[in-house]
């Protein structure tokens, strides 16, 4: 089964051959662990909803703030050491 088939399957409950995978990594945890995460989460364990994990630039050390924005265009605010943040700007707008 492909991942786009896997989560269509899901998607519809028709009981895909396994659970979709969807990565969130913490930029902490890829600034401790490097490319060995990287190749872990991408080359054995690929995210089924296309994502590539890649290392997010580490801020200088006079930068309290991070900001980045992910593969789809969320943009993101997170404390320097602390590893996880708040979005600033979602990829989806929601209208209530």
């Amino acid at each position: 089964m492909t991942s786009r088939e896997r989560v269509i399957a899901a998607i519809e409950f028709k009981g895909p051959d396994r659970v979709p995978i969807h990565h969130a990594v913490f930029p902490g945890a890829l600034w401790r662990h490097g490319q060995k995460l990287v190749e872990l989460l991408n080359e054995h364990y690929p995210d089924d909803f296309g994502s590539r994990i890649s290392i997010p630039p580490e801020p200088k050390s006079d930068e309290l703030l991070v900001r980045y924005t992910d593969e789809w265009g969320s943009e993101c605010v997170l404390i320097y050491g602390f590893t996880t943040g708040e979005v600033k700007k979602h990829a989806i707008e929601v209208l209530f």
